[in-house]
């Protein structure tokens, strides 16, 4: 009797149901059995069938791969700017690294050149917006100063100046009387910019200045406060400079004021005894 391990064996190796064969060993007569179409192989056989199993797939593997790598490498030459034929890595890498190496170096000395002109360029254009701020940096100093001397001569000048306008008297006395501005402060100075002293080897005084080129033109004000004012009252006794002085500041008037110094000139030419 047969197993029936090796019956199911024969019925799966041959196909074969298990009815029929059986049947067919229990028959004392001949049987036909229908056998599926089915190829047993050795064992063998069987191992060599799966290595080609194996190598079939592995060579539709690398075919896939290289085309995959042959599309990423055609996208990356397109956007590098490479041209050249393959598609393989180690050819893509070479040809890089020979791409790189022709950017980096090409014309170094003309590179430099370049560089040294968009530096000159740089510095030239750097020069001349410090120019332009310099320009107007001194524009609007000369304003500032400009303005100031002007003021200057606004304030001390007289406006009411006997038989002259204002703008006539103002340029008679710009052209005699020099005002500058030395330590950020208006002062008197000379055609050299040298400021005007005193004999205490103090600066002259702007109004005192003014006032002195005025007396030498005899040029007198219209306001009631020269030539005979009522406000300067210089009768009664006055026979020295001093008592003069103190008459002028008792009066709230500077003694060395046009006005004042007119009076004086008057007070001398009646008063012949008068001394300094």
């Amino acid at each position: 009797m047969i197993k029936k391990e090796t019956i199911k064996s024969i019925e799966n190796l041959l196909g074969l149901n298990a009815d029929e064969l059986a049947n067919a060993l229990s028959n004392e007569k001949e049987v036909d059995l229908t056998i599926s179409k089915s190829k047993a192989f050795s064992s063998d056989e069987w191992d060599s069938h799966l290595t080609n199993v194996d190598a079939e797939k592995k060579e539709r593997y690398d075919s896939g791969k290289e085309a995959g790598v042959g599309m990423n490498i055609r996208d990356l030459k397109e956007k590098i700017g490479m041209d050249y034929e393959g598609k393989s890595p180690e050819l893509f890498i070479q040809k890089y690294k020979e791409f790189v190496i022709k950017e980096a170096k090409i014309e170094p000395d003309k590179r430099i050149t370049n560089l040294e002109q968009d530096n000159e360029q740089l510095r030239t254009t750097i020069t001349a917006k410090d120019l332009e701020i310099k320009t107007a940096t001194d524009s609007v100093g000369k304003l500032k100063t400009n303005f100031e001397i002007e003021k200057q001569y606004d304030q001390y000048i007289p406006k009411n100046a006997e038989g002259w306008k204002f703008e006539d008297l103002k340029t008679i006395v710009k052209a005699n009387v020099n005002i500058g501005i030395v330590d950020n402060k208006p002062v008197l100075v000379d055609p050299d910019g040298e400021v005007i002293k005193n004999d205490l080897r103090e600066p002259v005084k702007i109004a005192d200045g003014i006032n002195d080129f005025l007396l030498t033109r005899n040029i007198k004000t219209t306001n009631g406060r020269g030539g005979g004012d009522s406000n300067l009252k210089t009768d009664g006794g006055i026979t020295n400079y001093a008592a003069f002085e103190k008459k002028m500041i008792d009066q709230g008037i500077n003694p060395k004021s046009i006005d004042a110094q007119l009076e004086l000139n008057k007070l001398t030419k009646d008063n012949k005894d008068f001394t300094f």
